[in-house]
């Protein structure tokens, strides 16, 4: 007998899995939303799903597989030693095998929106100005290319919004960025948050992505 095996690969969109979330659970009445694939911690992504969940994990690069955290996190479930997103986050890291992961980042999406804002701000201020010669920090994931978020503002000089956004980036939206301690050494440069670096046709009908345009110009000139 011949068996044939047809191999199907389901591609899931940013904001199809949003509309998703939104359809089916009230306005932010998600605790924790845990993007638990490579790479997402991508502003242009993590925007989507603002009106989701209170905080969003995720990860800068890399994730591992299969995991490790789930009998710890299932058994704090268990107890209900739980309460809140930012703890269910926190048992997910302080569980997970160190090589499973190079860094998790947690945010806290209540100030996106702001965000948004400041990154609005920035761009006006830029629109006649130039970046620094040397590139930013950058994530490679196959054929995408991120930036890192931070690196990128402190590659646009003398820019007072450019500070303003660094500093609440660090202090109001990331909630946790948590560094695996053998990785310590590769990611002390990243901050844990990054945007897309170059025209991707995955992003390119999200908002935040169309915002970020005149900043990615900057880089081809």
């Amino acid at each position: 007998m011949n068996r044939h095996w047809v191999r199907t690969i389901l591609i899931l969109y940013i904001d199809e899995i949003k509309l998703v979330l939104e359809n089916t659970f009230e306005k932010n009445s998600i605790d924790l939303l845990f993007l638990q694939v490579c790479t997402k911690g991508v502003i242009e992504a993590l925007y989507e799903f603002k009106d989701t969940a209170k905080y969003t994990l995720c990860s800068q690069i890399e994730l591992g597989a299969p995991n490790y955290y789930y009998p710890g996190f299932f058994s704090a479930f268990s107890n209900q030693t739980i309460s809140t997103g930012h703890e269910a986050a926190d048992l997910i890291v302080s569980n997970e095998a160190d090589d499973m992961y190079n860094s998790y980042t947690l945010i806290d999406n209540t100030k996106l929106d702001n965000l948004f804002l400041l990154f609005n701000d920035l761009i006006n201020q830029i629109k006649d100005t130039s970046v620094s010669s040397r590139n930013p920090i950058s994530v490679r994931y196959y054929d995408e290319v991120y930036w890192d978020i931070i690196s990128l503002l402190e590659n646009i000089p003398n820019s007072a919004s450019g500070l303003k956004l660094t500093e609440y980036i660090k202090n109001e939206l990331i909630v946790f960025h948590k560094i695996n301690p053998f990785q310590s050494r590769k990611m002390s440069r990243y901050s844990g948050l990054s945007i897309s670096g170059e025209t991707d046709d995955k992003y390119d009908r999200l908002a935040f992505y169309k915002l970020l345009k005149p900043i990615r110009d900057l880089y081809k000139n």
